[in-house]
């Protein structure tokens, strides 16, 4: 976490939010970040790294109502789409995490999971095209990203354009 105007105080929570994450002390992590939102409402990063923690934490719940909140007061953030979106997937609505990936690509998201993740959904809605342009972007992005190159040969392969499909598979066991 990196907030532009930290106080010396805050660094140190801040750093002491790292430390708790990594012994998977989430509450206590929360609570340090919930003590910093209150401080500094608009900080946006602490916003999501709270959502990001909820989540790790196994609360979707909540970290739905964190992300929720996150794209109402930036509403031109891409990632905070991607990740409400992530959670609508989790909670398994599907058409709502659709129209979220939609608005986060809209707003030029550089993160390839968004486009895998909007590819998988089109393919769900048998959106073949529209699953294999997102796969595209997504390889684009991340020439190296195995879950884009796997999901795009299984979907090649499926339509019938094998000689493609192993291409990329080729590439995925040279990769992975």
């Amino acid at each position: 976490i990196y907030i532009n105007t930290c106080s010396t105080s805050s660094i140190y929570i801040i750093n002491r939010i790292e430390a708790y994450d990594e012994l998977e002390r989430y509450d206590e992590a929360l609570t340090d970040i919930d003590f910093l939102v209150r401080r500094s409402p608009k900080a946006t990063e602490l916003q999501f790294e709270k959502g990001r923690l909820q989540l790790v934490s196994k609360d979707t719940v909540g970290a739905f109502e964190t992300f929720d909140h996150l794209v109402k007061i930036d509403k031109y953030n891409p990632e905070a789409w991607g990740a409400r979106a992530l959670i609508n997937i989790i909670m398994e609505h599907r058409d709502e995490a659709l129209e979220d990936y939609n608005q986060s690509i809209k707003l030029k998201t550089r993160n390839p999971n968004a486009y895998i993740n909007r590819g998988i959904l089109n393919y769900e809605k048998h959106k073949y095209r529209q699953a294999l342009a997102d796969y595209d972007k997504a390889i684009e992005l991340d020439s190296t990203n195995v879950g884009a190159l796997f999901n795009r040969a299984l979907l090649r392969n499926e339509v019938g354009d094998y000689h493609m499909a192993i291409g990329d598979l080729d590439n995925v066991l040279k990769i992975d």
